[in-house]
């Protein structure tokens, strides 16, 4: 609080939460934001969130893992967002500030559900309705520069084996940025 920030972004896992009921959510979300320095910065500083696999299921979850049903209701209760994903689905969202626009991605909700848009034929992690969310977010966006932001490692340098990093989502993830390097 004392450099006087902005904003903040939480990227996921904020709390940890790897107790898939409604209650059990709630009961970890209120014990992390009545944390007094938490609380703090909640109420000096506009915050934004997206969520990573501990707030959307358990340990390296996306898509359809089980506890993933209940996430976003319960995420929705306790982030004061605008809009989250399409309205049914997704937590993704964007905001401005100043010459900065950031888009925040749910790397969770949609991965391994369809195939990608971007890169055909391949494995999709965020879904047609994300993707065309961002590309047409992206194009309207005159902000100067604009931040991609999620919680999932965006190259393969992670631990052997992890299952949720862009890194096992290569093609799509090439494929966004050759698309946003051509415009």
């Amino acid at each position: 609080l004392a450099r006087a920030p902005q904003a903040m972004v939480l990227l996921g896992d904020t709390p940890y939460i790897d107790d898939g009921t409604v209650e059990g959510r709630r009961r970890r979300f209120r014990a992390f934001y009545e944390f007094p320095p938490v609380r703090a910065v909640l109420q000096a500083v506009p915050t934004w969130a997206t969520w990573d696999d501990h707030d959307y299921a358990t340990n390296d979850a996306f898509g359809k893992a089980k506890g993933g049903e209940t996430a976003r209701q319960v995420f929705c209760e306790y982030h004061a967002h605008p809009v989250y994903g399409d309205g049914a689905r997704g937590i993704y969202t964007s905001f401005r500030r100043g010459p900065i626009e950031v888009f925040l991605l749910d790397t969770r909700s949609f991965a391994d559900t369809e195939t990608s848009v971007l890169a055909e034929g391949q494995r999709s992690l965020l879904g047609r309705t994300q993707i065309e969310w961002l590309q047409r977010g992206l194009l309207a966006s005159s902000a100067a520069f604009k931040v991609l932001a999620c919680g999932m490692v965006w190259n393969p340098g992670v631990r052997p084996n992890k299952a949720d990093c862009w890194g096992n989502w290569l093609p799509e993830r090439d494929a966004l940025l050759r698309w946003i390097y051509q415009r």
